[in-house]
């Protein structure tokens, strides 16, 4: 796999450091209310949840946000898993600018905008997480606060990069035309 956008590890190592704190914390209350069982739980069952989402947090921080592996490129605007994209479907990459959805800001974040293929229409539109960005009309838009700082040099990097994995890899049996 070959990472094409990194992943902004500021927010995510700030809530992760947050959150830890926090489960330290908890952890203390329950150590100090051992004889009150049930607050314990209650304190042993938040600092669980909070576990996950710090392992979901660490999990956030190590994914890119865009890679190229195999003919695809997986996009990872989800909670869980990337979502991978045929490179015959991937037309081109595009700097945006966005709100940047950082609570009552009215701040703007550069955008990078993944434009697909019409004819690709089972990935005309995905659900993804819409704090990463979103996935609408044929355009994924990937937003900058959550990714590597995102500028034209980058962008024309990744048009490079997309036309020389065009290049060096076959198409798949959906692309190929059909022998008649």
């Amino acid at each position: 796999m070959t990472v094409w956008v990194r992943t902004n590890p500021r927010p995510f190592l700030a809530a992760l450091i947050a959150v830890s704190v926090s489960i330290i914390g908890l952890v203390l209350l329950a150590a100090l209310t051992w004889h009150l069982s049930w607050l314990r739980w209650i304190v042993c069952s938040i600092s669980l949840l909070m576990a996950v989402y710090a392992a979901w947090l660490a999990w956030q921080l190590r994914s890119p946000r865009v890679a190229f592996c195999e003919g695809e490129l997986r996009l990872y605007l989800t909670a869980s898993k990337a979502i991978p994209v045929p490179l015959q479907h991937v037309e081109c990459f595009l700097l945006g600018e966005a709100p940047a959805l950082l609570g009552k800001s009215t701040a703007k974040t550069n955008t990078l905008r993944i434009r697909l293929a019409e004819r690709a229409a089972d990935f005309q539109q995905r659900n993804v997480l819409r704090l990463l960005g979103n996935w609408n009309s044929g355009y994924v838009t990937l937003h900058g606060t959550w990714t590597e700082p995102l500028t034209v040099d980058l962008v024309r990097k990744l048009n490079s990069l997309l036309s020389q994995a065009k290049r060096e890899c076959p198409l798949s049996d959906e692309a190929a035309p059909s022998e008649t």
